[in-house]
């Protein structure tokens, strides 16, 4: 008995710890940015669209800086990314270096991989624990309790509402790309969060959600204009935030 306790402290010492570990490796996550005008910023890479690299300084402004502009990047520690190039399917199991004239580096199962700027759409962040997530810009209106949404709605910008689910890799992943969109929308949306527990819990009953994610979205006049449930993609979000913006 006593060698069974003692063998659960220790695992338990082990979690902990490990938790401590990512949690430290989060908070000093610094990456480099480099620009041609011999600006030299640090801060968090968020992504990579448009031929633009979006960047979130440890102060003022966040950059949308066109290549054309920029000299290299470099993310410390390395981060796992979402990769859409522009010929093939999107690939999900890569983790970017950096960024300099050659393009893209990327690590592959431990070897370097360089990409032209010019092949990528788009690149994303993926899930990560070794690094500082995207500030939360949402309002979370239930944790599992019953709610009404439409107490949250205000006239006048559009909203997003995300029922999630935090064990849904799905939802984690759609809710960080949302987060960046409403954040870029100027003021132009609002983000509401209903948290799911389980699919037994209240809310889940009341809005009859039995998979994650899911989103609504509703226009400026506090008309719901989409809902997109399950499968969907990044260009589906995007379609439905213009119908709300309108």
């Amino acid at each position: 008995m006593k060698m069974r306790m003692l063998r659960v402290r220790y695992l338990i010492g082990g979690i902990v710890a490990g938790l401590c570990l990512m949690v430290c490796a989060a908070a000093f996550a610094v990456d480099t940015l480099v620009l041609k005008d011999a600006t030299t910023c640090e801060g968090l890479f968020e992504g990579y669209k448009n031929k633009r690299i979006y960047f979130k300084p440890k102060s003022g402004k966040k950059l949308h800086e066109t290549l054309t502009g920029v000299v290299s990047l470099v993310l410390d520690p390395p981060s796992k990314v979402i990769v859409k190039p522009r010929s093939g399917k999107k690939i999900d199991a890569w983790t970017l270096k950096s960024y300099g004239s050659s393009g893209f580096v990327f690590d592959q199962g431990g070897k370097d991989v360089v990409k032209k700027a010019l092949d990528i759409t788009r690149i994303e962040l993926g899930l990560d624990f070794g690094r500082k997530e995207i500030d939360d810009v949402a309002t979370v209106i239930s944790e599992g309790e019953e709610v009404d949404i439409a107490e949250y709605i205000e006239n006048g910008v559009g909203t997003i509402v995300h029922f999630h689910s935090p064990d849904a890799v799905a939802s984690v992943r759609q809710g960080t790309f949302v987060t960046t969109l409403v954040r870029d929308s100027r003021g132009k949306l609002a983000l509401l969060k209903i948290e799911i527990p389980s699919w037994d819990s209240p809310v889940a009953k009341q809005y009859g959600i039995t998979s994650a994610p899911r989103f609504r979205f509703y226009n400026r006049r506090g008309k719901l204009v989409e809902e997109l449930t399950e499968r969907f993609t990044e260009e589906d979000v995007e379609a439905a935030v213009k119908k709300a913006k309108r």
